[in-house]
């Protein structure tokens, strides 16, 4: 029985081969190399044992920092939003046999390939923002060297899993997923046929990949038609597409450097038309975008009506950098929520475990609840970042969001 609660060290496993790195959970910084890491012992790492052995015993594990801080600073961390072991398994003992093999995510990022340069991101995740870097000396990073062999342990742990789990999530992240090329042209299918390989063609893999929605059309249309394919070919598989943005026109624009709010209506809409791709809109709710929530719901609300589906939607909020989380504004902000929630209901959205209503509802609440709370501490970080957008990226911030400019330069 787990005292410190947290399900991603026993469900999850997280590849970034850029940093040549394993970890099990996307919020840890460090974790084991990938080039040490053995797949066929992927349930025993070394690394995550002692993580495991923290958590049952009630001891915060240096690795696991990023949720220890945020809790402490009195906002609700990713373990315990999104962390939740289940119900069935609380009173268990995880690292017992067959439980400890019981992977239920892959989380993979091959490279850093992207087309954009989102604010709240940098040149570790986005090669548009290392090249503007290169220039701009904004962040202090130096991008490592990419080793392609590093794909092949993940490849070959795939397998593994294959032979214990008749169910397996993996998720392509990036940079842009569908940028890659490890993904494109139907690089992706090297996955799919190393699970199968053990597990039945019956048995559920879905594949995940996260995208920016900004995808050109020529790349987009080739992947939906390999994916039909392999469909096809593997009953079991599910396709999921998480669609990341949060805000609206030039709102995303401004946030999500060089995208094109035309290009992600587009889309959107392409996607949500075919009914045998699970979509999801994944946010992340920040302080520059924050303003723009009403139209974002309205736009949320409008492809609902039009595809009569129920929209899947993540409710993440950034945390860093610090001075682009939502609580660094003052509290008169929680306007814009306000009006947001009062739009919304309940029958519009799916509500499952990770996404939907209740997650949304949790989210802005958050949000609200925290507004002004780091203020003092962040503002000046919150208008290093604007003052970058004005000086560097030529974006109109006083005419995107004048009460966000007010704000940030007149006081």
């Amino acid at each position: 029985m787990v005292k410190l609660g947290c399900y991603f060290p026993y469900s999850l496993i997280t590849f970034d081969v850029p940093r040549n790195m394993i970890t099990w959970c996307c919020k840890q910084e460090t974790g084991n190399l990938l080039s040490s890491f053995n797949p066929k012992e992927y349930f025993s790492d070394p690394v995550l044992t002692d993580i495991r052995s923290s958590l049952n015993n009630g001891i915060e594990h240096t690795l696991c920092s990023s949720c220890w801080k945020t809790e402490k600073s009195g906002i609700q961390s990713w373990r315990q939003t999104n962390g939740s072991i289940p119900d069935h398994l609380k009173n268990i003992n995880l690292d017992t046999m067959p439980y400890n093999k019981i992977v239920k995510r892959l989380e993979i990022k091959l490279d850093n390939t992207c087309d954009l340069a989102c604010i709240y991101c940098g040149p570790w995740d986005s090669t548009t923002w290392q090249r503007e870097n290169n220039k701009s000396k904004f962040h202090n990073y130096t991008i490592d060297v990419i080793d392609d062999s590093l794909q092949q342990k993940i490849i070959d742990t795939v397998l593994e899993i294959g032979k214990s789990n008749n169910e397996l999530e993996i998720g392509f992240v990036g940079g842009e997923s569908f940028l890659s090329k490890h993904i494109k042209q139907a690089a992706f299918k090297r996955y799919i046929d190393a699970f199968y390989t053990h597990a039945s063609v019956s048995s559920l893999l879905t594949l995940k990949f996260v995208s920016n929605a900004n995808t050109p059309d020529k790349i987009l249309n080739q992947t939906i038609k390999i994916l039909e394919q392999s469909k096809l070919q593997y009953p079991g598989l599910q396709i999921n597409v998480a669609l990341s943005f949060e805000s609206t026109g030039e709102f995303t624009e401004a946030s999500r450097y060089l995208s094109s709010w035309e290009q992600i209506d587009k889309n959107v809409n392409k996607w949500l038309a075919r009914d045998w791709v699970n979509v999801t809109i994944n946010t992340a709710f920040n302080a520059l975008t924050l303003s723009d929530l009403p139209n974002f719901v309205d736009y949320i609300i409008k492809v609902h009506k039009l595809y009569n589906r129920k929209i899947s939607i993540t409710s993440d909020i950034v945390y860093y950098p610090q001075g682009l989380t939502p609580s660094v504004l003052p509290d008169t902000f929680a306007t814009y929520i306000d009006a947001a929630l009062i739009k919304i209901s309940e029958d519009m959205f799916t509500n499952d475990v990770d996404a939907g209503y209740e997650k949304f509802i949790d989210a802005m609440n958050n949000i609200k609840r925290t507004l002004g709370t780091t203020t003092e501490q962040h503002k000046s970080s919150l208008k290093r970042y604007l003052t970058y957008c004005i000086e560097v990226r030529k974006i109109d911030i006083q005419k995107i969001s004048p009460n966000l400019h007010n704000f940030v330069f007149s006081s």
